[in-house]
């Protein structure tokens, strides 16, 4: 379900977009720098903090990506930097139940993408897949 991009073309935004989770759906909130100011038309006028029902979460990070999954209506987070450590995880936000899901696999196999960070997430709605690319490895 998840992989790493290593070759070929890979669709990009040329926009920055910054993603911010709302009632399990993802918006474009102050991103979409083209040499101009930002259009602040596409960020809501207010904000409900919606805490996690129950369970675990993932750590506060840095640099981390996240992308939505409109097949299975996830969240999709993975990696960044929490305070000295490099992450490697992968987590699921499911807002209709309002849960993290850790879905990193223990082990991790051999073809587990390195700890990384400024990476991108894109969602891939052909093929309904996550799509790992770039980032820079991060090694204390």
């Amino acid at each position: 379900m998840y992989g790493e991009a290593r070759y070929g073309r890979i669709p990009f935004a040329q926009l920055a977009v910054v993603l911010a989770v709302v009632l399990a759906l993802v918006f474009p909130v102050v991103g979409c720098f083209s040499g101009r100011k930002p259009d602040r038309s596409l960020v809501p006028s207010h904000w409900n903090l919606i805490e996690p029902a129950r369970g675990t979460m993932p750590v506060a990070r840095n640099y981390h990506a996240m992308t939505f999954d409109e097949h299975r209506s996830r969240v999709v987070l993975f990696g960044g930097v929490a305070g000295s450590d490099a992450l490697s995880d992968i987590w699921e936000w499911d807002g209709g139940s309002r849960t993290w899901t850790d879905r990193t696999p223990v082990p991790l196999p051999a073809t587990w993408p390195s700890a990384r960070l400024a990476h991108a997430l894109v969602y891939d709605s052909g093929r309904r897949r996550v799509v790992l690319f770039g980032g820079v490895s991060y090694k204390l």
